[in-house]
């Protein structure tokens, strides 16, 4: 019977630590920091090894919910949650050097921006790049930045997952994806609770790279 309750005992310890690191993304310290603060009392009665772990990996997984939800998130999660801003500059960066490229043919820049006529010229075609470079950028860019941006923020999303929104009207919202559907690109897209008015007018769709995946239990 000792026997057999220290087995128990140690399958408990195993669920809960597993528990606790889906609740903290895979983050060992942060893992290792939960279970020495939420570590049951050893109990010779095997009959309680399950229901103790069961509680333990419960409670440990709120508790790193609640750190996980007071996550900031970094620069590049902000950034990545705009990836059709990030076709743009590259496009029109690439644009703008071949426009320069061409124009000035072993010129000096400030040759041709010593003279008015030549400086509005210049700044036109520069102009004329930035906005072609929109259509250059998300032709040749896009469709490799919005999955490497979708994976940096936490995608794929799941039903269940706890997100917190980073770009558009309902930015700085934590909130419960509820349903994971098909957008006309055939890339995923969630569906947040937000609330009863905006699933009856489908305003609750985000693309996963908007939002930033903050949870793993």
């Amino acid at each position: 019977m000792v026997g057999t309750g220290a087995r128990e005992g140690q399958r408990g310890r195993r669920r809960v630590q597993a528990g606790v690191m889906r609740g903290c993304g895979g983050n060992r310290w942060c893992a290792h920091t939960a279970i020495l603060s939420t570590a049951p009392q050893r109990r010779s009665n095997s009959r309680h090894a399950h229901s103790d772990g069961d509680r333990t990996h419960r409670f440990v997984c709120s508790e790193a919910q609640v750190g996980r939800d007071k996550m900031t998130p970094t620069v590049l999660n902000r950034i990545c949650a705009r990836p059709t801003i990030i076709s743009w500059v590259i496009g029109a960066c690439v644009l703008e050097m071949l426009m320069l490229m061409m124009v000035l043919k072993g010129m000096r820049l400030t040759s041709i921006a010593s003279d008015w006529k030549g400086l509005v010229l210049l700044v036109l075609a520069v102009t004329a790049a930035a906005g072609l470079g929109f259509f250059a950028g998300m032709f040749a860019c896009w469709p490799w930045i919005r999955p490497v941006c979708s994976r940096i923020n936490g995608a794929p999303l799941k039903t269940g997952d706890r997100v917190l929104v980073l770009a558009g009207p309902h930015r700085g919202t934590t909130t419960q994806v509820y349903e994971i559907t098909t957008g006309q690109g055939g890339w995923d897209l969630a569906r947040l609770d937000l609330g009863p008015a905006h699933k009856d007018k489908f305003t609750d769709i985000v693309e996963e790279y908007s939002v930033l995946k903050i949870n793993g239990c």
